[in-house]
């Protein structure tokens, strides 16, 4: 049984891997949480901290 990813699983992965070890656990509890409608800007706004980290 194979499972599709998420269009946006890859940007998370790669989010989530890229900010500071005591930041992941939050980015990902915030990101698996997120409502459909507001992932993308979820992802987005952790892409920011990323960048900034």
């Amino acid at each position: 049984m194979t499972m599709d990813r998420h269009p946006l699983a890859d940007r998370i992965e790669a989010t989530v891997d890229a900010l500071p070890e005591a930041q992941q656990l939050t980015a990902a509890r915030d990101l698996l949480l997120a409502p459909d409608r507001e992932l993308e800007q979820t992802v987005q706004r952790y892409e920011r901290q990323a960048r900034t980290a």
